[in-house]
């Protein structure tokens, strides 16, 4: 068994097993988690973004902040914003968006988990 933490792929979207030129983690592979204390086997899924309005949001999907929203008003006169057109004041605006990527899914019950950077984790 190989056993290590996760690494970024400074090349690919997905992981490394040990280092940056360890061996590749990939969606639908076996490997098992160190949770606890305790080595839980599962398989990799990877999911695809989807939107935070979605009723049935994709599970393994990640919410990150959006860093393109620009900063909200908080001070505005009424030359600006006139009463005749409140909406512009008070318009919802995202400060959130939903990213895909990969996840950890148990095999015992199908419970789901994130991948990221430094999760111990062993493949065959």
């Amino acid at each position: 068994m190989t056993e290590g933490k996760l690494y970024a792929n400074i090349n690919y979207s997905n992981y490394m097993l040990g280092s940056i030129d360890g061996p590749d983690i990939s969606e639908g592979q076996a490997i098992e988690v160190l949770l606890g204390g305790h080595w839980i086997p599962g398989h990799v899924g990877y999911s695809h973004a989807g939107s935070l309005e979605e009723t049935a949001q994709r599970v393994g999907s990640y919410q990150i902040p959006d860093e393109d929203v620009p900063d909200s008003v908080t001070l505005a006169s009424e030359e600006s914003f006139p009463a005749s057109d409140p909406s512009a004041l008070n318009e919802d605006k995202p400060i959130a968006r939903v990213v895909g990527g990969y996840y950890f899914q148990a095999d015992a019950d199908g419970s789901v988990c994130g991948l990221c950077i430094g999760i111990h984790v062993r493949i065959q």
